[in-house]
């Protein structure tokens, strides 16, 4: 297997949904989003002595959505390779439905959503 086969797959086992023609660039951005967004968070101690702002929790779970390069519209929003990240309280079935269908989008969700 080479390098997209394993990004690939590693993006399939981190339930991202990757588009089968994702590029190794796509497939790479995702996963390193996707393992960042899921990295222990860093104590407010430890975001002080960093000079960072503490982390707000969080409001519930998301949906972070990364489209092609040249941008996609799908359920009335807008993706780009930029992640985009959106409650699940803001989508209905059939947005959902229509995000992971899409396979121009590469979509990361809890696995007990949807």
């Amino acid at each position: 297997m080479g390098k997209r086969d394993d990004l690939f797959d590693q993006a399939e086992k981190l339930g991202l949904n990757p588009a089968r023609n994702a590029t190794i660039a796509t497939l790479t951005e995702a996963i390193e989003m996707h393992q960042s967004r899921n990295a222990p968070p860093e104590s407010d101690a430890g975001a002080a002595r960093s000079g960072a702002a503490p982390t707000p929790p969080e409001a519930g779970p998301t949906v972070t959505v990364v489209g092609p390069k040249q941008g996609r519209r799908r359920a009335g929003r807008s993706f780009t390779s930029k992640p985009v990240t959106i409650p699940l309280s803001e989508l209905d079935e059939a947005e959902i439905e229509a995000l992971r269908g899409d396979p121009l989008l590469i979509v990361s969700m809890p696995a007990d959503a949807g």
